[in-house]
């Protein structure tokens, strides 16, 4: 199987484009990936325990920062 936006369980189809919030990159912000910019990324996968795994890990961060940051 050849990797791409179009089978990656983190891109979300919407009419004819694709769009995705899970490239590599850009964390977190929504890009176009649809042809010809559909690249598999870093974040690629198929399987559906890992959509959002990469926005769910910067939710926590951000919602967390200050737990672990020195007073």
């Amino acid at each position: 199987m050849t990797k791409s936006c179009g089978n990656c369980v983190n891109c979300e189809k919407h009419g004819k484009s694709w769009s995705c919030e899970n490239v590599y990159g850009s964390a977190g912000w929504p890009c176009d990936c649809s042809p010809p910019n559909d690249e598999a990324c870093k974040n690629w996968s198929d399987n559906p325990a890992d959509r959002d795994k990469a926005q769910n890990e910067l939710r926590y961060f951000v919602d967390h920062f200050w737990d672990y940051a020195d007073d």
